[in-house]
């Protein structure tokens, strides 16, 4: 079976799923989570950020993130 599965580097637009991601899995885990867009888009795409956030698509459907802290 063959996939379209993309992974390309997320953006700042990517902010809000990012956040559904996050939300979406602590929710699974029965963990509790506040929704803060401004953390993400600073922690991630700030002036000293040290980490970087992935996407997975597939069928160009959002299906997978990875954020990777260094």
């Amino acid at each position: 079976m063959q996939t379209s599965l993309v992974i390309r580097c997320a953006t700042s637009g990517d902010v809000a799923l990012i956040e559904r991601f996050i939300t979406d899995l602590t929710n699974f885990h029965g963990d509790a989570y506040t929704d803060n867009p401004t953390a993400i888009m600073l922690d991630l795409f700030g002036p000293t950020s040290s980490a970087r956030a992935y996407c997975g698509e597939d069928d160009n459907q959002p299906v997978a993130f990875a954020i990777c802290i260094y």
